[in-house]
């Protein structure tokens, strides 16, 4: 809905979506539907598919105009493609020898050059950490174990989501 407008309408070719991410200048919107990541101008106009997803499980468009997303909540790990369209980037994959099932989650940290996700080693959320990962050298490091949800907020704090609870602590992003 227009912000100066109490009635909200609802977008069409967007039905069945979940998981929607805003463009960093809220001009578009993306989301996962019928087993693919598309995108929408806020504005209206026709949907566009991005990439396959069969069950995606979370996204986050970056400053870079491309967005990063998990396409399957098993064994796929994060993936990027282009907002413009293009072909799609692993940056991610589950290494099975450590018990990692899945990589999920993005979310950008300022700047664009590192994500925060969560690697779970199994289907319960106790069972994950809370790693980033540079985009521009792929070393990943973990934060938190048994964390998921990771989120940054200004003027350095770490929000994230543990044992059922939602906590924040003090972040360095420039140190992780």
């Amino acid at each position: 809905r227009p912000m100066d407008q109490f009635d909200s309408q609802p977008m069409a070719g967007t039905e069945g979506a979940y998981s929607p991410v805003f463009s960093p200048d809220g001009q578009w919107v993306a989301f996962f539907a019928a087993g693919k990541l598309k995108k929408v101008a806020v504005a209206g106009g026709p949907v566009t598919t991005l990439a396959d997803a069969p069950s995606g499980l979370g996204a986050s468009w970056g400053p870079d105009n491309a967005i990063v997303y998990c396409p399957d909540a098993w064994g796929r790990g994060l993936w990027r493609v282009p907002a413009g369209g293009g072909a799609a980037e692993v940056l991610t994959r589950p290494d099975p020898k450590t018990g990692e099932s899945t990589h999920a989650l993005p979310h950008h940290l300022p700047g664009g050059d590192v994500i925060l996700f969560a690697s779970f080693n199994g289907p319960s959320p106790d069972n994950a950490a809370l790693e980033a990962l540079s985009l521009r050298t792929g070393q990943r490091r973990v934060l938190v174990q048994g964390a998921t949800q990771g989120r940054y907020v200004p003027p350095g704090r770490l929000v994230y989501a543990s044992g059922g609870a939602l906590l924040v602590a003090p972040f360095d992003r420039a140190e992780l």
